[in-house]
């Protein structure tokens, strides 16, 4: 069960010593209630997904312009500008992506993956209120249960699950991950959206490396920082299609979530950069 509160419970939660095995939902107020950064990582690991190449015919998008292909690939040359090696990268596309895939690709960084370091896992696919699907798989959909079965072997310094779906705010509130930091890229009753100009998860790791998302102005990005600047842009993107006459915007939920592990923390920047994007 998710307790939904504030950050003075994160706080609580953090002097415990995370004795509270519980993730707790984010909901920044201001700012100002941004900690200072941490950061403190010997070697990043990154795992990037596209788990279905089929949007749909009748959106009328190409192979090529296929909205999870555009964001999977976003996400993972955003993740090289954060500093993220090519070797201690994986990347599976919607042609070969499963379940199995994903699990024995956890099985592989948690062999690597050691508690001083940073691991972040995105996953852009089809998703219902309590599972994932992908187009090769030989089972009905990646659940909840199997999601957590999965990472939970993967035990870093810190990691970060974003899951770019349908529905995947419910995915991420049924997940213990307590090392983990949990982005969803649309609410827990809500349908997604991406195109391919635009995702939600593009946005969010985007905002490192840019410096309006620098929120207490102090030359870093927290996690938190990031949250909240990527809802800010994500809900001015959806007015702007919603103008233009997008259905498709109109019916999806914009606004992300986020669920913080015990052993976890939403202050840890993800990397130091050379100077800010234009």
């Amino acid at each position: 069960m998710k307790l939904a509160n504030r950050l003075g419970l994160l706080a609580m939660i953090s002097a415990l010593g995370g004795a509270c095995t519980t993730s707790v939902r984010f909901e920044p107020n201001s700012a100002n209630e941004f900690a200072p950064p941490i950061t403190a990582f010997q070697d990043k690991y990154a795992l990037v997904v596209i788990g279905s190449t089929n949007i749909g015919n009748y959106y009328g998008f190409s192979e090529q312009d296929n909205p999870f292909n555009a964001s999977g690939r976003g996400v993972y040359n955003e993740l090289k500008m954060l500093g993220f090696k090519d070797e201690n990268m994986k990347f599976i596309s919607g042609e070969t992506a499963s379940a199995r895939k994903v699990e024995d690709a956890a099985d592989e960084f948690a062999q690597k993956v050691d508690n001083n370091d940073l691991f972040v896992a995105y996953i852009g696919t089809h998703g219902s209120p309590f599972a994932l699907m992908f187009d090769n798989d030989g089972r009905e959909s990646f659940t909840t249960t199997e999601i957590e079965r999965a990472f939970e072997k993967v035990n870093p310094k810190l990691g970060v699950l974003y899951l770019d779906s349908c529905y995947s705010g419910n995915v991420i509130s049924d997940l213990e991950l307590p090392r983990y930091v949990l982005v969803s890229s649309t609410g827990k009753h809500s349908y997604s959206f991406s195109d391919t100009f635009f995702s939600p998860g593009i946005s969010f790791f985007s905002q490192f490396s840019d410096s309006s998302a620098d929120l207490n102005h102090d030359g870093h990005v927290t996690i938190a920082e990031a949250f909240a600047k990527s809802n800010e842009d994500t809900l001015a993107y959806q007015q702007e299609r919603i103008s233009a006459g997008s259905e498709m915007a109109a019916r999806a939920g914009f606004e992300q979530m986020m669920y913080v592990g015990s052993q976890a923390s939403p202050y840890y920047y993800l990397a130091d950069v050379g100077g800010w994007r234009e």
